[in-house]
């Protein structure tokens, strides 16, 4: 697996995937940095952040647990490029 190398804010992924951040909070309490969750500090709060890993998983949760479909990506092409590409990889592993 390569290094992670960015991550995006619980804030930035409502906004791209049109929910509310008090929901993907909720979806992201048993995360673990190995699901893709991760917190970052400042000098005055922690925020919640995802790796691409962490997005992909809050989706399928999303789809899975509320039957959410993915809004028409309009900023965010490249990351719903790749989350769309590596579902795909994902999925092709099983029969």
């Amino acid at each position: 697996m390569a290094a992670i190398s960015s991550v995006r804010t619980i804030a930035l992924v409502a906004r791209d995937l049109g929910v509310k951040e008090k929901l993907l909070y909720d979806l992201a309490l048993g995360f673990d940095p190995e699901d893709g969750c991760l917190w970052v500090y400042d000098t005055n709060r922690e925020i919640q952040a995802f790796t691409d890993y962490g997005v992909e998983n809050l989706i399928t949760l999303l789809q899975d647990l509320h039957g959410w479909t993915p809004p028409q990506p309009s900023r965010s092409r490249n990351l719903w490029k790749r989350i769309k590409a590596r579902l795909r990889r994902t999925t092709d592993q099983f029969p």
